[in-house]
């Protein structure tokens, strides 16, 4: 959709076939936003013409195990992409999904498409929920959050760069950053109206830039309070003891990271048994 036009309800990020090419629906150039809550499709529950599709959009060839909403995230990061050249600010996407396109085998098969082809970066997330329904079968959808300090520390302190920007990798960052012990049965309901707190703050500076909004010495002190709020409640989850720095939470997640890997590298330890050959 775009803010210049806000009494417009013409979307560009909600085709119903796949031919559509959404710069015809709206220029990429003209659009500030990409959002919607796109069909899930399980790999194993796709129809044959859904699966095509998918393999298509993210050039799978014959193999590949997406979710049908993973290929909306590529089509996005396509779109998006086309402002690039014109020197435009891109629109932001903002998708409901599954937690299953962060495991399993679809981590190396979408992440790489959407972080390192497609230059995407993460500025905002939410971590698993459970999402009520009202529809038939009361559908529960699990979604992801890694906006809170402790993440960005733990990135920080694993990662590269690339000139003074970080490169945020699936396989050094996201898939090794520790959660809070007990995350499982945490209850994390604290969180849902902290993180919109933020989206509100971020909301009353539409014509900011994020690189604006979240420079040290520009960042608007509504927005600043809001995340200070919502690092407080993660940070909760973790311990009750208030981390007083940095350097405390990159200690105290490599003690988490230790703890996680401790029984895989016992397993790699252990002596393999023999097999007694019969006579």
């Amino acid at each position: 959709m775009r803010e210049s036009r806000p009494r417009s309800h013409r979307t560009s990020a909600t085709p119903t076939r796949w031919e559509i090419d959404w710069a015809d629906v709206l220029p990429p150039d003209e659009c500030s936003y990409v959002f919607s809550n796109p069909p899930f499709g399980g790999s194993k529950f796709q129809s044959p013409e859904q699966r095509a599709q998918v393999r298509r959009v993210a050039a799978l060839g014959g193999s590949g195990t997406l979710d049908y909403v993973a290929a909306w995230f590529i089509r996005a990061g396509d779109y998006v992409r086309q402002t690039q050249p014109t020197g435009g600010a891109p629109p932001r996407i903002g998708f409901v999904a599954t937690n299953s396109v962060t495991q399993g085998e679809q981590v190396a098969q979408l992440w790489p498409l959407l972080l390192d082809h497609r230059r995407l970066e993460i500025t905002f997330a939410h971590r698993t929920f459970a999402w009520g329904s009202d529809a038939r079968g009361k559908a529960h959808v699990h979604v992801v959050i890694i906006t809170s300090a402790m993440h960005m520390a733990w990135m920080r302190a694993v990662t590269g760069r690339l000139e003074s920007r970080y490169m945020y990798s699936v396989g050094v960052v996201y898939n090794t950053f520790p959660l809070p012990p007990g995350f499982e049965n945490a209850d994390t309901s604290a969180l849902e109206p902290l993180a919109q707190d933020v989206l509100d703050a971020r909301a009353e500076h539409r014509d900011a830039t994020l690189s604006e909004l979240y420079d040290p010495d520009l960042m608007p002190p509504n927005l600043r309070k809001a995340h200070q709020a919502l690092d407080r409640a993660v940070d909760r989850l973790y311990r009750r003891k208030r981390f007083t720095s940095k350097r405390e939470r990159v200690e105290y997640l490599f003690a988490l990271y230790e703890r996680m890997q401790a029984p895989l590298a016992a397993a790699a330890a252990e002596p393999k048994k023999r097999r007694r050959r019969r006579a």
